[in-house]
């Protein structure tokens, strides 16, 4: 018996070490932040969300959240509010993809749970701790709006213009943590952590279950968002059309792969989504490809998880 407690002693000392480095790299990481005037916070937080996933996956999650809990105390002791609070999502969202890839959860829930942390960070960040961190977005775009007003001729209110702010938010968090599941695939799979290799956005393929979930907000959106002035129906709104104008987009890039076009149709394809009127008609795609399958009936073949 004691022969097995001393073997088993150098992985818990590994294990110590191990996470005693990560704490140690994020205070390292909000000192060097903290000293250049948060020049590097953005890069920092995408980057250490990958020792994160490695450390979780290896060691289970009660192990993690010790380790990011050390992390934490170490950046509100030396780092600023701005950089803390992002820190602790970094934390969170490492867990998270830690134990997906564990428990092999399948792709879309992945990325869609990493979204949706991001996405509640930066509402966060910019809406609700906007004054303590001295973080406005609404002030920052009546000013923008003010500025356009000033100099050129403004065809939107600037309640509309407001009204964007949903929007942003959404398309921020979608790009963060695409960026953060690239970095996971590009760093973990060289590391021996079997971490989905394939990430491209035309493989993207809801499930049914999924596509009821965003017609049903769509439709809720859509209908409190005539009758009510409640900011929490223009997010259901603008989440549910951005998200299936996304599996729309993931269509039409798939389209444009298979077919052999020209490269230069995946970008404009991806710019057709910010168009705001074309937007919808990603919108449809994207049901008939969820509930239809239209990808599956063309190729033959299933793509999805």
């Amino acid at each position: 018996m004691g022969k097995q407690e001393g073997e088993n002693m150098p992985s818990k000392t590994t294990r110590i070490v191990q996470g005693a480095m990560i704490a140690g790299m994020f205070g390292v990481l909000s000192l060097i932040n903290t000293y250049t005037a948060s020049t590097f916070d953005v890069f920092i937080l995408f980057f250490m969300v990958v020792p994160i996933v490695w450390y979780g996956f290896h060691y289970g999650i009660k192990e993690n959240s010790l380790v990011c809990l050390s992390s934490v105390i170490l950046i509100f002791i030396l780092g600023i509010p701005y950089f803390s609070i992002s820190a602790i999502f970094s934390c969170i969202e490492g867990m998270y993809i830690g134990e997906c890839i564990k428990r092999q959860t399948p792709k879309y829930v992945l990325f869609l749970g990493v979204v949706l942390l991001a996405f509640i960070n930066n509402v966060l960040t910019y809406q609700v701790l906007s004054g303590l961190l001295g973080i406005n977005l609404t002030e920052e775009m009546t000013e923008m709006y003010q500025l356009m007003k000033q100099y050129s001729q403004v065809n939107i209110s600037l309640k509309q213009m407001l009204s964007l702010i949903p929007f942003v938010l959404m398309i921020t968090s979608i790009m963060e943590g695409y960026v953060i599941v690239c970095l996971c695939q590009l760093i973990l799979n060289r590391l021996k952590v079997p971490f989905p290799k394939s990430f491209h956005l035309a493989l993207l393929h809801f499930p049914k279950s999924a596509g009821y979930v965003l017609l049903t907000m769509l439709i809720v959106g859509l209908y409190g968002f005539r009758v009510s002035e409640m900011v929490y129906y223009e997010y259901l709104l603008l989440s549910s059309v951005f998200l299936l104008g996304i599996q729309g987009l993931s269509f039409l890039l798939l389209y444009i792969m298979k077919k052999g076009y020209p490269r230069i149709l995946n970008l404009l394809a991806m710019i057709g989504l910010l168009i705001p009127g074309l937007v919808y008609g990603y919108v449809l795609v994207g049901i008939i490809d969820i509930f239809v399958d239209i990808r599956g009936r063309l190729w033959e073949a299933k793509s999805s998880d």
